[in-house]
């Protein structure tokens, strides 16, 4: 189970990440155009600080592990699955 959820977790912070830089790209060349559609002067660049990008994946990691740990701490803990009860 844990395993599971680490995999859906890392999934999708590569897909955050993908959709991260596509959008910044985007929006780049979007913000870049005038009024009169033309490139603005001095042309926009996109920077991206790759310390920051660096300590907020660490940061999302080790949030993600410690729920996952507590989430599934008591998960199949007892020796055998319960009973289902009918309630009336």
């Amino acid at each position: 189970m844990r395993l599971r959820t680490l995999v859906v977790a890392a999934a999708g912070l590569v897909a955050g990440g993908l959709a991260g830089i596509a959008l910044a790209a985007v929006v780049t060349d979007l913000v870049g155009l005038t009024a009169r559609a033309t490139a603005a002067q001095p042309p926009l660049a996109l920077d991206v600080d790759g310390r920051v990008v660096l300590a907020a994946t660490a940061l999302y990691v080790l949030a993600a592990v410690a729920l996952v740990l507590v989430a599934t701490s008591r998960a199949f803990t007892a020796p055998a699955p319960g009973r289902v009860e009918t309630v009336e």
